[in-house]
């Protein structure tokens, strides 16, 4: 089984992130199991909870696309601590507080004092903003990502049917490719002990699908056949995670620079 962290989380933190509507749905978008949105496709659209759950924020957390969801977490809770302590200093039911002091959230009272609110909600826009970006570049990248590791099965003369392409493309959360792995009773592979990310992700997808070929080419589908078959996309596999690390860390520069005159 893949180790997966759990990340706990309240409900008083569910309630802040469910007003981060931008990155609150693309989480569910991103967690949802392949059968779930099978028959959303088929089913009356039900009403969606106002909070996730747990097990969506520790796919989303886990996941691939965790260090996207992280940084931009990160940056929302700045400016949500920022908003929270100017409310306490600037409110006039908190003012006669005993309890305030210089610092509130232990932000010094010279910042809060140059701070405005329409400063901050102006931020939470430009940060909304910045997420759809952020998510449509990883979207591009994913896709050829995709493109690429098929196009070196191709070229290795190692073909896919339409079904197998179609799984292999379609994203699936870490729990549901754990469930996977546990019911075709298949070991995974040895992965990196760095944080889970695409370059483990499309090696997860891609034994999944080489066993289903051999499998349907009535070939041996061992753990060693498999891991044969899997150097075909070593290469693509390594530029796929150099590619990765850049994109994040570019992002993570531009988040930085969106709320440097909020940080202390």
């Amino acid at each position: 089984m893949l180790e997966l962290s759990n990340h706990f989380t309240g409900t008083y933190a569910k309630n802040i992130l469910a007003d981060y509507k931008v990155i609150s749905d693309y989480i569910r978008q991103q967690t949802a199991w392949v059968k779930e949105t099978i028959q959303a496709e088929h089913e009356i659209q039900a009403l969606i909870p106002s909070l996730l759950t747990d097990l969506q924020i520790n796919d989303a957390l886990n996941g691939p696309l965790q260090s996207f969801f992280k940084m931009h977490l990160k940056t929302y809770a700045a400016i949500t601590k920022m908003d929270a302590a100017l409310t306490i200093a600037k409110e006039d039911f908190f003012k006669d507080s005993e309890h305030i002091n210089e610092k509130v959230f232990e932000v010094p009272q010279k910042i809060l004092d140059k701070l405005e609110f329409s400063t901050l909600k102006e931020l939470r826009n430009q940060l909304d903003e910045k997420t759809k970006e952020h998510f449509s570049q990883w979207e591009s990248h994913i896709k050829n990502w995709s493109e690429l590791l098929l196009a070196e099965f191709a070229k290795n003369d190692f073909r896919l049917t339409d079904m197998e392409i179609q799984d292999f493309i379609i994203n699936q959360p870490v729990s549901e490719l754990n469930d996977r792995f546990i019911h075709l009773q298949l070991a995974l592979p040895k992965l990196n002990k760095s944080h889970f990310d695409f370059q483990q992700y499309f090696t997860i997808k891609a034994m999944l699908s080489i066993q289903s070929a051999l499998n349907r080419m009535q070939q041996s589908s061992t753990e060693k056949d498999i891991e044969q078959h899997l150097k075909i996309i070593h290469s693509a596999l390594k530029t796929i995670n150099k590619a990765e690390k850049e994109l994040a860390q570019t992002q993570e520069k531009i988040l930085q620079d969106l709320i440097k005159n909020i940080i202390y």
